[in-house]
């Protein structure tokens, strides 16, 4: 090939890459060109459901099945129905943004036809252990038992000092407390020989005690005096921690402490004061919540609401209740009022659908939200309004979609979710008897 021709081809690629390389970019970047017609920009939608495998519909055409990345989508609003057999129907309005990946990373379907089944008769409380394994029961006749998630005892029932008015598992599920009426606190140890008890005359005086994260049988309980101390039930032995505190709380690593002197303190676990800050903002606290990752919100004597993270202090809202942070511990549960319950995205830019860090309304009932709390994940919420036990997600747009578990003809049903959202556990009245309810949220072949 002589020089001329070598040259020719030089030029020609040069030409050819001027001219592709716009067109190369703007399709990089989301724009699409059509014959006689401007180039426009399309979007994505990422697509994620619970079950998977779930027929995904936009504007009335199927287009593939969750998980699924929807591409080529012209700006606008777009109509998503996913589908599958057993469940009930999801769909929506979505705003596609040009050059943008829009998330549906949290559609989670219900079934249509499950029943509600009793596991237990004549159960007063429960309370599910870490594992979602357990469930530590009472009756009316007073009596502890210990059953599996289908309502089998794995032990003889103890018969209780009195009415039990608390059931705190350990965090390895092996032991618990109940705190009666009467303010006396016991242990009861779970063990494949049976169910045994011991007194715990050494929290006689602590107003406030929960079980450590990480390791187990062992306590943290804040003395009625300010004493923060930390509880060996092996060695029945105390080891204190700090003085001067009015509250506390427990991240997965550290121990949070509201001290006399209107300062917070960040202690390790094992009680190695790590930080300590004065916040004169925050006024005086009387309530901390702590996140496992670390963030913490606070309430005041005046109601404002803050959340910190990483020492940056934020405002929430100027009342309300907090109700808890997230499984992610990025977003926080607020109920607003009675019948109005909130979040604040203090740390999860990925959900671009709830304004960051700002408070956004995400339910306003004409009747009275009781028991919010989280539901498996962090996008859904459940909540019981009169006798109703309501599973809603968080994400208003176009509406929250919302699923009616159950009736249960009682005012505190004390819905606990299973593991991994399985199921739900709760109490029904029926006729004079309260049972324990389970009604599962996924068909047996998604399990």
């Amino acid at each position: 090939m002589n020089r001329v021709i070598r040259r020719l081809l030089l030029i020609g690629a040069c030409v050819f890459f001027a001219l592709a390389a716009p067109a190369i970019i703007l399709y990089a970047i989301g724009y699409r060109f059509q014959l006689q017609s401007q180039p426009r920009q399309v979007g994505v939608l990422l697509i994620e459901t619970i079950p998977q495998d779930a027929v995904i519909e936009i504007d009335g055409t199927q287009v593939g099945t969750s998980p699924e990345a929807v591409s080529n989508l012209p700006e606008g609003t777009t109509a998503v129905r996913i589908v599958k057999d057993g469940y009930v129907p999801w769909e929506k309005h979505i705003p596609i943004e040009p050059a943008r990946a829009v998330e549906l990373r949290t559609v989670r379907l219900f079934p249509e036809n499950t029943l509600a089944r009793s596991i237990a008769a004549d159960i007063t409380a429960f309370s599910l252990s870490p594992s979602r394994r357990l469930i530590a029961a009472t009756d009316s006749q007073q009596r502890l038992h210990i059953l599996d998630q289908t309502g089998e005892s794995v032990a003889d029932p103890l018969t209780l000092q009195g009415t039990s008015q608390h059931l705190l598992w350990s965090s390895d599920s092996t032991a618990l407390i109940v705190e009666y009426t009467t303010g006396n606190r016991e242990l009861v140890h779970v063990a494949d020989l049976g169910l045994t008890r011991e007194a715990l005359p050494s929290l006689a005086t602590a107003g406030s005690f929960v079980w450590d994260p990480r390791l187990p049988g062992r306590l943290l309980a804040l003395t009625t005096n300010g004493s923060l101390r930390s509880y060996s039930t092996a060695t029945k032995a105390f080891t204190n921690i700090a003085e001067g505190v009015n509250l506390f709380a427990l991240t997965r690593r550290q121990i949070v402490v509201s001290n006399e002197n209107g300062a917070l303190q960040w202690y390790s676990l094992t009680g190695d004061l790590q930080h300590e800050q004065a916040f004169p903002e925050l006024g005086e606290i009387t309530r901390i919540v702590a996140a496992p990752t670390g963030l913490v919100a606070v309430q005041n004597t005046n109601g404002n609401l803050f959340v910190l993270v990483q020492q940056e202090v934020l405002p929430v809202a100027d009342s309300g209740e907090i109700v808890g942070f997230s499984p992610s511990g990025q977003v926080l549960l607020v109920r607003k009022g009675p019948s109005e319950l909130a979040v604040f995205n203090a740390a999860d830019e990925r959900a671009t659908y709830l304004p960051y860090r700002s408070l956004h309304t995400i339910l306003h009932l004409s009747r009275p939200i009781r028991d919010p709390q989280w539901f498996a994940g962090s996008m859904h919420i459940v909540f019981q309004a009169d006798d109703e036990i309501i599973i809603s997600e968080i994400d208003t747009r176009d509406a929250p979609r919302q699923y009616s578990l159950d009736s249960t003809n009682t005012g505190d049903a004390r819905a606990s979710v299973g593991e991994a959202g399985r199921e739900m556990f709760y109490l029904k009245r029926t006729g004079d008897n309260t049972a324990l309810y389970l009604k599962d949220l996924l068909l047996e072949e998604d399990k």
